[in-house]
């Protein structure tokens, strides 16, 4: 993960070091109890209620449930019974909390989530970002600087323990509490570690210091105490939709709430000064007269997207970032990637789409995307919806909402009719996919790029539509794919309901994504959720590499580009 701070994902609070205790900055009532609160602790009954409610919600709402008891091998009933009981033991606002994120993390999902916004919330947090790399907690960013100055603490260096707790113990609890999905994503919430919320109450401080350990690049071991940080309020960012579809929207709302770092960012999280000088990157925007052709006259909305040229091994090579698919000005960025592709793609060789660190967003914008490299036969994904109630309501409100095409309608007057049989057979899921945005094809664009070979780059940190684009440019020949896994969230997510005592906002995953298969045979050992699409050329990365800029990743995504030009 790159080390540059300033996205608009990174929402962690500014940390400021102090040396000694201040009843400001800590405070461990925070920890069972805020005693600054004015609200009082949640009673049994009222936990007990909510937890019913959110037990009832995921048994009749959640898409994929059954497919998670087969998968990892639990019967949701018992599991319902033990965590009721857990309800009852727990005294404390923090500690209720903990057990609905622990309940819902035996989901294995990532799009399932819960936001809590009573002010009986609160985060300890100390001024250092880590990644996990090689299972090795590195710092990936400082939020003061005054620690690198006064302290010798810097990017690159390695975290060996936290209070005599050492990086795998803490992993395994933050698990306990978070999740994505798999464990090669999962591993990137160490960023707990330092950023602790009150509802991991195992990892609450019990004293204002905290005793870390840090080993340098050269091998040198050096103690540091610091004082937490309290922060008291809500726990995580509202929820920002693509759109008002519930049906499209596929964005990893865990992730960016995470703060990891450079998701979602506009530049390469591998753009760093080292791989810009040995590659001699020429960054490139389109043209007045290329946007203009692709239909962007307005030149005060030019999207801010990144695009360089440069050679490599006699090639030449066309890089274009695309960052996320959760945005409001879907015209805009689709006339600058048909421009940049346009204007810049016949000097290249090769294309490299890096779509690395993408949380997803809108399944529209994301089809829009793939059209820019469509054939006239390219499928595209589909959804097989949970069979209940809420779907035929909402399927039923968005059929009548005005502006929609009539062939889209019609897709859609299907689904609910699919939606109404499975759900009075009692079935779970539909019996058939239904189109998530009106045709079981991507249909090309007014401009295609399909003449140079294209290779994509992903990672565990693409998620959702960051999964499903990735996935449907292999399945459909477009595209190769270089890196890691991706994160396996593939289904559409939705906000499904607010626990009225505790207040609590729940998301739930509501159906099940696939590829179209004409022959309308659907093998769910394939599906995206929990297993991602894996590359055709794997890369993993190195605490060595990383704390030289990215040098051998880029180099190594490079030659595997530069292979594929015939």
């Amino acid at each position: 993960m790159r080390h540059i701070l300033g996205n608009s994902w990174f929402a962690l609070a500014f940390v400021i070091f102090m040396t000694s205790c201040s009843g400001e900055v800590f405070d461990n009532s925070a920890g069972p109890d805020l005693k600054a609160s004015a609200l009082r602790p949640l009673n049994e009954s009222e936990k007990v209620k909510d937890f019913d409610l959110l037990a009832d919600t995921v048994r009749n709402l959640y898409g994929p449930l059954k497919y998670k008891e087969q998968r990892f091998n639990f019967r949701y009933e018992p599991m319902v019974a033990a965590y009721r009981d857990k309800v009852k033991s727990v005294s404390t606002d923090s500690e209720f909390y903990g057990v609905l994120k622990s309940f819902l993390t035996n989901l294995q999902d990532g799009h399932v989530g819960i936001t809590f916004t009573l002010e009986n919330t609160a985060q300890y947090s100390l001024p250092i970002i880590l990644t996990m790399i090689e299972d090795r907690a590195i710092v990936a960013g400082v939020t003061d600087l005054s620690i690198s100055a006064l302290h010798g603490i810097s990017v690159g260096d390695e975290i060996l323990e936290i209070d005599g707790v050492t990086t795998g113990d803490a992993l395994a609890l933050i698990k306990r509490y978070e999740s994505f999905g798999n464990d090669l994503s999962d591993k990137h919430m160490i960023i707990r570690w330092l950023q602790r919320p009150s509802y991991i109450t195992e990892m609450v401080p019990k004293k204002p210091e905290a005793q870390v350990r840090f080993v340098k690049p050269d091998g040198t071991t050096i103690d540091r105490t610091f004082v937490w940080k309290l922060t008291r309020g809500k726990e995580s960012l509202a929820r920002r939709f693509a759109d008002t579809n519930s049906l499209t929207d596929a964005f990893a709302k865990n992730a960016a709430e995470a703060s990891l770092l450079h998701m979602g960012a506009a530049t390469p999280f591998f753009l760093t000064p080292q791989t810009e000088k040995l590659f001699q990157l020429v960054p490139v925007k389109p043209s007045e007269a290329a946007l203009g052709r692709h239909g962007l006259t307005d030149f005060g909305k030019i999207p801010v997207l990144y695009a360089a040229l440069y050679r490599f091994e006699g090639k030449t090579i066309l890089l274009v970032r695309q960052p996320t698919y959760l945005v409001q000005d879907n015209a805009a960025r689709i006339a600058w990637y048909k421009a940049i592709l346009d204007e810049y793609g016949r000097f290249a060789d090769v294309l490299v789409i890096d779509q690395t660190h993408n949380p997803g967003g809108s399944m529209f914008f994301a089809e829009e995307f793939m059209s820019l490299f469509a054939g006239p036969a390219t499928r595209a994904n589909v959804n097989f919806l949970r069979a209940d109630r809420r779907w035929l309501n909402d399927l039923f409100s968005m059929i009548q909402a005005p502006g929609i095409s009539q062939s889209i309608k019609d897709v859609w007057e299907l689904g609910y009719r699919q939606v109404e049989s499975a759900y009075d057979l009692g079935q779970e899921l539909t019996a058939e996919p239904m189109s998530v945005t009106g045709s079981n094809y991507i249909l090309p664009a007014s401009f295609t790029f399909r003449d140079k070979p294209i290779l994509m780059l992903i990672d565990e940190l693409s998620g959702s539509c960051g999964d499903i684009v990735p996935n449907l440019m292999k399945e459909n020949g477009l595209a190769t794919l270089f890196g890691e896994r991706t994160m396996g969230l593939g289904g559409n997510v939705s906000p499904v309901v607010q626990l009225p005592l505790s207040l609590a906002s729940v998301n739930l995953t509501r159906g099940l994504f696939m590829i179209y298969q004409p022959d309308g045979k659907y093998d769910f050992n394939k599906a995206l959720e929990n297993q991602g699409v894996q590359p055709q050329v794997h890369y993993t990365h190195t605490v060595q590499d990383f704390r030289a800029g990215y040098v051998e990743y880029f180099r190594a995504f490079s030659t595997a580009a530069s292979k594929l030009v015939k």
